[in-house]
């Protein structure tokens, strides 16, 4: 008898036809739809949708940008000051000032190295006649070398720098006959 069985079995094909298969996929897309929104509105009683993030901004402004360390250091800022002047500082790790690259309020550029004490020690900007000025300073403030000197006449060029004893020496190029 269980032999029959089997064999009743085996010939019992079941075969859907394409309408049943159809409908059947149908269904089953259906359901799934349904319970997936039916799902969602009772955990969270309102439909969820994707929202869009905010746009780039593309002009930042504000009176003052500092950047900081991981330990909330700053170590640059960028700022105006109450007279018109602009400038860019850069700390250390201490948050010393070491460098600043900026305008001064009647616009003259400059830009500045200063020590571990403060001091500054090299400094280049345009002098408000719109030449050009370098100085390299000692630990005390004092010129070790600067371009154009203090006693330079128009059209001659002029390099001083420090002796020994800190005074200010230099070579100055002047009219020979044949020469320069």
């Amino acid at each position: 008898m269980a032999k029959d069985l089997t064999g009743a079995v085996k010939r019992r094909e079941v075969r859907m036809d394409k309408g049943q298969y159809g409908m059947l996929l149908g269904v089953a897309l259906v359901a799934g739809l349904v319970g997936g929104i039916g799902t969602s509105w009772v955990l969270t009683s309102h439909l969820v949708f994707a929202e869009s993030g905010p746009l780039p901004t593309k002009v930042l402004q504000a009176e003052r940008f500092e950047v900081v360390d991981q330990a909330g250091q700053t170590r640059a800022a960028l700022a105006v000051a109450a007279n018109g002047a602009l400038g860019l500082t850069l700390a250390d790790q201490a948050g010393k000032t070491r460098a600043i690259l900026g305008t001064l309020s009647d616009g003259t550029p400059h830009l500045g190295f200063i020590d571990q004490k403060g001091k500054a020690r090299a400094i280049l900007g345009t002098m408000p006649n719109g030449s050009m000025a370098l100085a390299l300073l000692d630990k005390n403030g004092r010129a070790l070398w600067q371009a154009p000197s203090s006693d330079q006449q128009p059209g001659r060029q002029t390099v001083r720098r420090s002796t020994k004893k800190g005074r200010l020496s230099g070579k100055r190029h002047r009219d020979r006959k044949g020469g320069r």
